[in-house]
């Protein structure tokens, strides 16, 4: 299955095109896998929490001894002091690990809805249906698939769903791929001007001026899709949080999407500039942090800093009442939290693509 760029990110199933049984083993060990690693969040959330209760409470109870020793107002105060910074560590810890497990949760209920789609597709099925044009898996988000965090297993979820649907299983089908009815020039007609249609309503396509987007709102770029008007194969948004093709036709921003063999990096052939920034939402901060600027004195300053970053999305966080506290973005795919959280607020940056001379 893909996975996110960074740990906390939600897991996002591709379609398996594999056969039912094949399919349904898949997805149990996804589900395995995710509850397993849920258990253990929440295991190592406990255990920090009562760490952290031991050391504060051994801390408190020196500082009280020691300013009942001391008899005096300076002896109490120390102990105030550290008291304060204790506990302020302690909530900033628990604050952690509870987005861990917000995270978590997340993953688990991708994984079930993606089961549950994969159930209703199958159901709609009904045996002896010719075989429809299969697609290699579900779009990549933004932060989906590093080599380095299990990216592998998302080409082979996403690219090897579409070898074993259109290779493999017929292999393993033997004489059932003969029995399909095969696809005729009318139908074959008929379908590729239905995509065609759809292709023009994605990229905005205007009839009077002929002027249309490279790119598409589903993620599906390369020849994944119908060719653009132009004769040109459907691109990727350079100044979105998905600006590299993969080599298996979805917009990412991971190194699967953006540094393979046959990845396509639009972003190469752009100027990317910061043209404004808007609030969001307000009192939230980011569902999942990419980045820390430290202290910034305006949102418009930590924007310029944030859009180089590739963990970063089009959204960051800054308080405008203690910009001491610093500026940070979130990361790519995510927006903002649901706690209600006083004094930050959400920022969107719109970026700006401008071509390059010559390209």
């Amino acid at each position: 299955a893909g996975r996110t760029h960074r740990f906390l990110g939600p897991v996002h199933l591709p379609l398996c095109a594999a056969p039912p049984g094949a399919c349904a083993r898949h997805d149990r060990r996804i589900m395995r896998q995710g509850q397993g690693q849920f258990v253990a969040a929440l295991v190592a959330l406990v255990l920090v929490a009562l760490f952290w209760l031991f050391l504060s409470n051994a801390e408190f109870g020196g500082a009280d001894a020691s300013g009942v020793s001391g008899g005096g107002s300076a002896g109490a105060a120390r102990g105030t002091a550290v008291n304060a910074a204790d506990r302020a560590m302690l909530e900033l810890a628990l604050d952690r690990y509870k987005g861990l497990a917000r995270n978590m949760t997340a993953r688990i209920q991708t994984a079930e809805q993606a089961i549950k789609q994969l159930q209703r597709l199958q159901q709609q099925q009904a045996p002896g249906t010719r075989s429809k044009p299969k697609l290699a898996g579900r779009p990549f988000r933004p932060t989906d698939a590093d080599p380095s965090e299990g990216g592998s297993s998302a080409v082979a979820a996403g690219g090897g769903a579409g070898e074993n649907a259109g290779g493999g299983a017929g292999e393993s089908g033997g004489g059932e791929e003969n029995d399909e009815e095969e696809e005729t020039e009318e139908e074959k007609a008929k379908r590729q001007e239905a995509e065609e249609k759809e292709q023009r309503q994605l990229i905005g396509y205007d009839e009077a001026t002929k002027k249309f987007r490279r790119f598409r709102p589903d993620f599906k770029c390369g020849d994944r899709v119908q060719p653009l008007p132009d004769s040109e194969l459907a691109e990727c948004d350079p100044a979105g949080e998905s600006p590299c093709c993969s080599s298996i036709g979805w917009c990412g921003k991971s190194k699967m999407h953006c540094d393979c063999d046959m990845c396509q990096d639009y972003r190469s052939k752009v100027k990317l500039s910061v043209v404004g920034i808007k609030v969001l939402k307000k009192q939230r901060e980011c569902a999942e942090i990419a980045f820390s600027f430290g202290p910034q004195d305006s949102p418009r300053a930590c924007a310029d800093l944030a859009l180089p970053q590739v963990e970063c999305g089009r959204t960051l966080m800054f308080s405008e009442t203690y910009p001491a506290w610093g500026c940070r973005c979130c990361a790519a795919g995510t927006a903002q939290g649901v706690e209600v959280k006083p004094d930050w607020t959400v920022w969107s940056v719109d970026v700006k693509a401008e071509p390059l001379p010559g390209a």
